[in-house]
């Protein structure tokens, strides 16, 4: 009985040596000095997927309004005035086309 408590008590404890022994013990940290155990690197593998971000017809709309609509006012020779707010996508896509149609042309030449 007092053999099986022995064996019950000590064998985990053997276990767990064997399992942390070798990484204490190793041959990087014995010639080191240090009983600190090796950093491990996993190399880890990620394949990415390209995904449509939403709104991209809004904003592809937005863009071709915002577009004719600085170029109207740059042949119009109207100061640049871009007076529109917004974060959705048809708002980034026509301030992004107004700056594009405006400065895409020529201003008229003032008489």
């Amino acid at each position: 009985m007092r053999t099986r408590r022995v064996m019950m008590l000590a064998g985990p404890a053997l276990l767990g040596a064997l399992a942390f022994g070798p990484a204490a013990a190793s041959p990087a940290s014995a010639s080191a000095g240090t009983a600190k155990a090796p950093v491990v690197q996993a190399a880890t593998t990620v394949n990415t997927v390209a995904v449509k971000p939403p709104g991209k017809k809004r904003y592809n709309k937005g863009y071709s309004k915002g577009f004719s609509d600085g170029r109207f006012d740059c042949k119009g020779g109207q100061p640049f005035d871009l007076n529109f707010t917004g974060s959705d996508p048809f708002s980034m896509g026509y301030r992004n086309g107004y700056i594009s149609g405006f400065h895409s042309c020529t201003p008229p030449k003032k008489p």
